[in-house]
């Protein structure tokens, strides 16, 4: 017999066959039952500790509810048992308020608003400018809104939170608008079609061709109004230096003689709201 004769292995009798496929079977289904067993264990030490954290949380002030927070103290807090859990409705509601936060900073910032009036807005109180913006909103007729003051008023951030009340729209400054390059451009396009443009700080571009800069915001301002968009617009300028950098005529004595295209839109289609008071930002600090 040569290496390459084949081997020849008895073959298993039915017997055989008939009695491993039994064990194999028996196995199998021990192995089922086994795992059952362990799911159900499984299942009941989950019940067991869920029955225990609702008994606890049943006797606590907030009752495991976030909704029952107003009735858990900070005083109850800095003692309870259950605060360092993180079922803790404080721990779930101060998590929730932090991606709320982190969404709508990430919305502003998609809107081109400043990180500076971020979080100003997180901490907004209603104000003269805050109250202007929602007589505003209130109008449908309104399309466009001017809100004038000093600095530290709250111009900007409640035209700001405009965006994020209004649900999305564009910021941008006046200065950008008015840049000769590529930014001032797509600036420019983005404004044309958004539901809600703040121009912040008019006043404040560059004046040295004013021609250019009442073109600027008067083509712009005519197609918004013709799309019935919404735009809000804050300055430092009063009304009278508002007319005259903008096209308008003031006379000696300080009346208006012509108001020109762009105030002339204001006052046909929106409000100009002078703010007056001391500046919010000491308030803020504090």
């Amino acid at each position: 017999m040569t290496d390459d004769t084949p081997v020849i292995l008895p073959q298993p009798s039915a017997e055989f066959l008939a009695a491993r496929r039994k064990r194999i079977t028996a196995d199998a289904e021990l192995r089922e039952v086994e795992a059952e067993a362990q799911s159900t264990a499984d299942l009941f030490a989950i019940v067991q500790a869920a029955a225990g954290d609702l008994a606890r949380f049943d006797a606590l002030p907030c009752r495991g509810l976030v909704a029952n927070l107003p009735n858990c103290s900070d005083a109850y807090a800095t003692t309870c048992a259950e605060r360092e859990r993180p079922s803790c409705p404080r721990r779930i509601a101060a998590f929730d308020a932090e991606q709320a936060r982190a969404a709508l900073r990430q919305r502003m910032a998609a809107a081109g608003v400043p990180e500076d009036a971020q979080d100003a807005i997180a901490a907004l109180f209603p104000t003269e400018a805050t109250q202007a913006v929602d007589a505003f909103f209130a109008d449908p007729d309104q399309r466009i809104l001017v809100l004038s003051g000093g600095m530290g008023l709250g111009k900007s951030v409640a035209a700001a939170n405009a965006i994020h009340r209004f649900g999305g729209g564009r910021y941008a400054t006046a200065a950008k608008l008015c840049d000769f390059g590529d930014d001032g451009k797509a600036a420019r396009a983005a404004a044309e079609k958004t539901r809600l443009l703040v121009i912040d700080d008019l006043g404040s571009e560059y004046s040295g061709d004013k021609g250019w800069t009442i073109s600027i915001f008067d083509a712009l301002l005519c197609l918004r109004h013709s799309r019935k968009l919404r735009t809000i617009i804050t300055t430092n300028l009063g009304r009278m230096d508002f007319v005259k950098r903008y096209g308008g005529e003031v006379d000696q004595a300080g009346k208006v003689k012509s108001r020109g295209r762009i105030a002339d839109r204001i006052v046909g289609n929106g409000r100009f709201v002078t703010l007056v008071g001391k500046s919010l930002r000491d308030r803020r600090g504090k």
